[in-house]
C-alpha cells in the first residue's frame, strides 16, 4: 500500500543509509518528501569513518549530501531521523540505536563486545526490534554496514505494517552505557589487529567436523533433556567422528533412515577448491561410517543438504546461495544421482532453507543470504505444492536476531508446536545452537517463541551450527581450533 511519507534528516549528519532508505521507499511506490532539521558538528565517528574509507571506501554510515524537496502533500507518516522531536500531530517513526538516536553508542558497543539493539518507535512506542549480528569488532565501516542493512530491513517492514494497520507494540529496550568512542577505537585498534594476526598465524582456518552416535532406541518427542537454561543432548554413547584426511572438511550433517539402512548426507568442502559439494556416507554393520562419496556438484557452492521423502520419492533442498536461486532436487537413483526438479525461489540468495509441512501448505524458513550478515534475518516463504512457486511472507523479515534467525537443522515435530533448531551467532558464526517453537504460522502471522540454548555435552567442539536425527542416529557438527 502506497502512502505519503515525510522524512526529516539532520542535514549535517545525513548519511548514505538515509539516501538508500529514500530510494527503497520511492521504488516501493511511496510518495516521499525530504526535509532537514538542523545543522550540527562533525562527530568522532565521522573522523573514524573517513580514516577507514582509505581502505574500504565509504560505508552506509558515511556522510552524504541528500537533496531536499519542496512542498508536498500532507504526509500520512513522518520518519524523523534527526535528534529533535517532531512537533507535528502526525504519526511519526523514529529509530533508537542502543537507546540513542545517533550511531555513536552502537559504534562504541561494537568495539567493546556489545550486542547492538535497533528499535523503531511509532510516536515513542516500539513497534519493531532488531538484534543484528556483528562479526567484525575492529573496522566500524564493516560492522555498521551490517547493522544498517538490518535497520533498513526493519524500517521497511514497520512501514508496511503501519500502512496496513498491523503494528504491534513491543517493550522498550533500555539505553546502554558506553565508553568514549574515539578513545575506544584508537586505543584498541593496534592490539586487536595484532591479536587477529596472531590467530591467523597460529591456527588453521576453521575446519569443521561431523559427530554421530547411535542411541539404543529411536529418539522420541523432542529428544533433548531440559536444563536450567534450555536443553541439552541426552546422555548416550560417546560421539564418534566422521573420518576425514585433513584435505577437506565435512559439515551440515543430515541423516536418513531407509528400512533400517542409515545414510548421512554432508557438505564436503575440499580446501583445494574452496567450494562445497554434497556427499553421502553409509553406516556399516558395526555402526561406523566410511568415507563419504560425492553425489551432487554444481558450479557454485553447495551445503546444508536437507534430504527427505515425499510422495514416494527422495528430495533434497541444499543451500545454493552462491547460485542465487534455491533449487529442489529429486533423486533419480537414490542416494547417488540427483537432478534439478524445480526452482523454488528465484534470484534470492538464502542460507540454510529448511522445509516444513504445516496446515496443508509447504513452508521454507531461511536466513537472508544477500546483503549484510547471512545469520541474523529470518525469511519465510510458502507454497501450495512442494515444487512451488514459493511466495514471500507478508511479514518478512520475520525476525532480525543474531541468536535465532538462521536454521540449524530440520524441524522437530510431534509436540504442541513445530520446533526449529537455530544457530546462535551471539559470539560469532557457529558459536552455538538453540531451539525455538513456531507458535503461530499462517499467511498473516509468524510467531516464534524465545530461543532456548542447546548444549551438547560430550561433543568436543566448542563451535557448532547443525543438529539432526533420524531413527536411532543423532548427528552434530563443530569446530575446534587446529594449530598450524
Amino acid at each position: 500500500m502506497s502512502i505519503a511519507i515525510s522524512i526529516i534528516l539532520p542535514t549535517q549528519f545525513s548519511r548514505r543509509w538515509h539516501a538508500e532508505l529514500i530510494d527503497h521507499l520511492r521504488q516501493s511506490g511511496h510518495r516521499i518528501r525530504v526535509s532537514s532539521s538542523f545543522n550540527g558538528t562533525t562527530s568522532g565517528l565521522d573522523h573514524i569513518l573517513v580514516f577507514e574509507s582509505l581502505r574500504f571506501g565509504p560505508g552506509l554510515a558515511s556522510r552524504a549530501k541528500i537533496p531536499l524537496d519542496g512542498e508536498h502533500e500532507a504526509p500520512d507518516l513522518i520518519i524523523n531521523l534527526s535528534e529533535r522531536d517532531s512537533a507535528q500531530n502526525i504519526p511519526t517513526l523514529s529509530i533508537l540505536f542502543d537507546g540513542y538516536h545517533t550511531l555513536d553508542a552502537t559504534a562504541r558497543g561494537v568495539l567493546t563486545g556489545g550486542q547492538p539493539v535497533v528499535q523503531v518507535l511509532l510516536d515513542g512506542q516500539p513497534i519493531g526490534t532488531a538484534r543484528p549480528m556483528v562479526s567484525e569488532r575492529i573496522w566500524l565501516t564493516r560492522a555498521l554496514n551490517d547493522i544498517l542493512i538490518r535497520t533498513l530491513d526493519l524500517l521497511e517492514r514497520c512501514i508496511r505494517e503501519f500502512a496496513g494497520g498491523r503494528t504491534t507494540p513491543q517493550p522498550l529496550v533500555a539505553a546502554k552505557s558506553s565508553t568514549a568512542l574515539t578513545a575506544a577505537y584508537w586505543l584498541g585498534i593496534a592490539p586487536k589487529l595484532a591479536h587477529r594476526l596472531f590467530l591467523k598465524l597460529r591456527y588453521k582456518p576453521f575446519h569443521w567436523r561431523v559427530g554421530y552416535r547411535f542411541h539404543p532406541e529411536p529418539l522420541a518427542g523432542l529428544g533433548f533433556d531440559s536444563t536450567a537454561t534450555g536443553y541439552a543432548t541426552l546422555p548416550a554413547p560417546p560421539w564418534e567422528e566422521l573420518p576425514e584426511d585433513g584435505s577437506r572438511f565435512y559439515a551440515d550433517p543430515f541423516p536418513v533412515e531407509v528400512n533400517g539402512r542409515y545414510l548421512l548426507f554432508v557438505e564436503d568442502f575440499p580446501h583445494a577448491t574452496q567450494k562445497g559439494v554434497i556427499a553421502v556416507a553409509e553406516a556399516n554393520d558395526d555402526g561406523t561410517f566410511g568415507t563419504p562419496r560425492v553425489v551432487l556438484e554444481e558450479p557454485f557452492h553447495l551445503s546444508y543438504p536437507q534430504v527427505f521423502a515425499h510422495d514416494g520419492d527422495f528430495w533434497m533442498i541444499p543451500e545454493t546461495a552462491g547460485g542465487r536461486d534455491l533449487y529442489l532436487y529429486r533423486a533419480e537413483q537414490f542416494p547417488d544421482r540427483w537432478v534439478r526438479h524445480a526452482v523454488l525461489i528465484a534470484d534470492t540468495p538464502l542460507s540454510d532453507a529448511t522445509l516444513l509441512q504445516h496446515d496443508g501448505r509447504f513452508w521454507l524458513f531461511a536466513a537472508d543470504g544477500g546483503r549484510g550478515s547471512s545469520s541474523d534475518a529470518m525469511l519465510v516463504f510458502h507454497a501450495k505444492t512442494l515444487a512451488g512457486p514459493f511466495l514471500p511472507h507478508l511479514a518478512n523479515p520475520i525476525l532480525i536476531d543474531q541468536a535465532s534467525a538462521r536454521p540449524a537443522g530440520a524441524f522437530i515435530l510431534g509436540g504442541p508446536f513445530p520446533v526449529l533448531p537455530v544457530q546462535d551467532g551471539t559470539s560469532g558464526y557457529g558459536s552455538g545452537m538453540g531451539l525455538v517453537d513456531i507458535t503461530e504460522l499462517n499467511l498473516n502471522h509468524v510467531r516464534i517463541g524465545p530461543v532456548r540454548p542447546l548444549d551438547t555435552p560430550g561433543w568436543r567442539c566448542e563451535f557448532k551450527h547443525t543438529t539432526n536425527r533420524a531413527g536411532r542416529l543423532e548427528v552434530v557438527d563443530g569446530v575446534v581450533r587446529q594449530p598450524r
